[in-house]
Parts: C-alpha cells; sequence; structure tokens
C-alpha cells in the first residue's frame, strides 16, 4: 500500500470515537494516520471564525467546528502531494486498501489534479453501470457524497484554502466542496465502488452534531436504501 498523509476529523476528547478509529487504523497501519484535534466548538475564537466563516457558519457551533477541522486538515495537506481526510465515525469496507491503491495508480497514470475524490457512500449514490469502464476506478462528478471520506491533492487544498479565506463559507465541509465543484475551482471524481461510510450516518454511531437516530432500525432502513440504490445503479 502506498503510504499517504492520512487525516482523522476528531472531536478532542471524545473517548469512544477515539477508540472506534484506533481500531480502524491499526487495521490500515501502512497509511500515515494523524488526528485533527484542534478546533474543538471552544477553540473558535473570533479570529478563527472572522478568517473562515459568515452567515450561519459564523458561530461556535458543531457543524462550524466540524468545517474548520477540514480547513486544518487541508493546511496539513499544502505541503504533501495527495493525501486522505475521514471522519472520526468512518467504516472501511474490506477493500479499502485495494480500490485506493488502484485509484492513486489511476490518478498517476492520468495526471489527475487540482482534485478531491469521493470515496464514501454515506450519501448512496453510485456510478450507472452503462458509464462504468474495465479497470476504471474514478469518475467525474459535480457534487460530493458527504465528506466523511476523500482524497484531496495539495493543489486543490491551496485553491480551497484561498478561496474561503478570500470569501469566506457559510456553507458545511461537503456543501462547501460541492461549491468549489460547481464553479469550476476544483475538480471532483466518485470513486467506483465506494469504500467506506459513515456509521453516523448508517445508524451505527449516534451524531456528535444533530439529532439523527441511530440504532438497529435505522441501520435496517438504510441498509435497505443502499441496497435498492445499488440495485438500480447496476441497471442504468
Amino acid at each position: 500500500m502506498t503510504r499517504i498523509p492520512a487525516y482523522i476529523i476528531h472531536v478532542q476528547g471524545n473517548k469512544k470515537r477515539k477508540l472506534f478509529m484506533d481500531k480502524k487504523i491499526a487495521q490500515h497501519s501502512s497509511l500515515g494516520w494523524s488526528y485533527i484535534n484542534d478546533g474543538n466548538i471552544e477553540d473558535l475564537d473570533a479570529s478563527i471564525l472572522d478568517t473562515y466563516f459568515k452567515g450561519k457558519m459564523h458561530n461556535k457551533t458543531a457543524f462550524t467546528s466540524c468545517a474548520y477541522k477540514h480547513i486544518l486538515a487541508m493546511k496539513s495537506g499544502t505541503a504533501k502531494n495527495w493525501f486522505l481526510v475521514v471522519e472520526d465515525d468512518i467504516e472501511f469496507y474490506s477493500n479499502f486498501e485495494e480500490i485506493l491503491e488502484n485509484i492513486l495508480n489511476e490518478i498517476s497514470v492520468k495526471g489527475i489534479h487540482n482534485s478531491i475524490i469521493s470515496l464514501e457512500d454515506s450519501i448512496p449514490k453510485y456510478i450507472s453501470k452503462s458509464d462504468r469502464r474495465a479497470n476504471q476506478f474514478l469518475y467525474p462528478k459535480e457534487e460530493m457524497r458527504l465528506a466523511g471520506a476523500y482524497l484531496m491533492d495539495s493543489e486543490a487544498a491551496k485553491n480551497a484554502l484561498q478561496f474561503i479565506t478570500a470569501y469566506k463559507s457559510e456553507l458545511t465541509a461537503d456543501w462547501f466542496y460541492t461549491h468549489l465543484i460547481k464553479i469550476k475551482t476544483i475538480n471532483c471524481y466518485w470513486s467506483q465502488p465506494a469504500i467506506a461510510c459513515q456509521k453516523s450516518i448508517d445508524g451505527g454511531l449516534p451524531s456528535l452534531i444533530d439529532n439523527k437516530p441511530n440504532g438497529r432500525f435505522r441501520q435496517i432502513n438504510f441498509g435497505i436504501q443502499k441496497w435498492i440504490k445499488k440495485l438500480r445503479a447496476n441497471f442504468k
């Protein structure tokens, strides 16, 4: 497995999430993991809010804290080539390292740059079978599938940071990235197949930013939604 930096968006002090992620990353120790611990709600001072945020995001909230941690991850990644960012509720599928290696190879062969690559199906959206090509893992898209697991290169990180410093953001991390994609500031690709999913979305863990339900019923319901949408994609 090619060793690249990998940043974990984490609420400092949340022992359950730390334990959950420690177990996950121990299974993928070939990556260069580090936690983004700064940027908790209590860390959001006026200087941070004034520098990066406006509107509803110019407040000390869990959404703003999460978005700021993504900014810190991008700052850490600007000195790198490609880097991985995951949130601290991510579940890696069994093919994670195999597909990730194939993706990194495709990036190198095609010279992909100034890009963000969505790796998750936390929002169950998939590449239609008619659009898939043999031995191709990346497909251009104009939106993110949330921001729970993605690759980004230093060029895209620098462009995103330049934009948010100049214009500020009133959007959560995933919608901010989608905005940059739609205005052609950065490019976006989806991985096919997806190789990760957020457990706070599929019901496996409680959310730290809102009141989404969790538990067995949501897991079953989410699993059915994913199955239906995968099936539809396979017949398109």
